[in-house]
This record gives C-alpha cells, sequence and structure tokens, in this order.
C-alpha cells in the first residue's frame, strides 16, 4: 500500500541543488530511510491554497470526523473551509510579519462583509480544525496519521 503524507515545508538551498525537508514526524509515520525512493509533487503558494471540490471534500471528511465542530451544520462547514482556502491564498507571504498583517486586514474585510459573529465562528471552526487534523513540527504542518486515509 502507497502511504501519502500532506505536509508544507520551505524549499531550502543544499549547494548546487534545492530541496524540501520531510519533518521527523513523517519520517517516523511513514517508515522512511536514507536512500529510499519517493515519489514528491511540488504544488507552487497559488496552487497550494486553491479551492477545489476535491480538496473540500478531503477537509470536509475531516471535519465531520472531529466532535467539536458537529454544532456546525454541513453547509457551514463547507462555507467556512472555503473561506479558509481564501485566507491562506491572500495572506500567505514568505515573510511573517507582512502574513500576519494580511491576516489581520483579510479578518477585518470579513467582519464588514459577514459581521462578527459569523467570522469569530469562522476563526473557532479553523484554529479547532488545524488543532486536531494537524500537527506542528516548526512551522511544518503536518496531517495526523488518522485522517492521512483521506488523502488516498
Amino acid at each position: 500500500m502507497t502511504k501519502k503524507f500532506d505536509f508544507v515545508n520551505k524549499i531550502v538551498k543544499q549547494g548546487n541543488s534545492l530541496c524540501v525537508r520531510i519533518p521527523n514526524a513523517v519520517v517516523k509515520q511513514g517508515h522512511l530511510k536514507e536512500g529510499m525512493d519517493a515519489n514528491v509533487m511540488i504544488s507552487p503558494p497559488e496552487e497550494m491554497y486553491k479551492y477545489s471540490e476535491k480538496n473540500i471534500e478531503i477537509l470536509l471528511k475531516i471535519a465531520n470526523k472531529v466532535k467539536k465542530l458537529d454544532k456546525h451544520n454541513e453547509l457551514k462547514k463547507r462555507f467556512f473551509i472555503m473561506l479558509n482556502f481564501e485566507f491562506l491564498k491572500e495572506t500567505t507571504t514568505p515573510d511573517r510579519k507582512e502574513t500576519e498583517k494580511r491576516q489581520k486586514e483579510f479578518i477585518a474585510e470579513k467582519r464588514k462583509g459577514f459581521g462578527n459573529k459569523s467570522i469569530d465562528e469562522f476563526i473557532d471552526f479553523a484554529m479547532t480544525l488545524n488543532k486536531e487534523a494537524y500537527t506542528m513540527e516548526g512551522d511544518v504542518a503536518i496531517l495526523k496519521p488518522k485522517y492521512q486515509k483521506y488523502l488516498e
């Protein structure tokens, strides 16, 4: 059986090459060893945060397994997932301070359009989903093993 892992990491320079480091949590989960072959798919930032029906369905399946999110109906979960894709696409930059600035601006703009209550619910939803579904290794978010099956 082929294992798939979902994580985001920075590309770094090593000698004349560019490399993507594999976080230790993924190494352990996948029982990876130096010298093994791996199929790697690289997505540029504009593709990583673009929502597709497939990506929405994966996150919806995960959200439906998180008890704390049961208070939201299917339509609201789908809306929050789509809004989260937009949030990531519009605010993520290589510079942390610039990202934080854009995040604040995004939230302020959406509060004007959707109101404080809806955006507070969105923030709670996104934070709960991220905390439940992902583990952090430094700046790298890795999908937890119990949710890996939804990638296949």
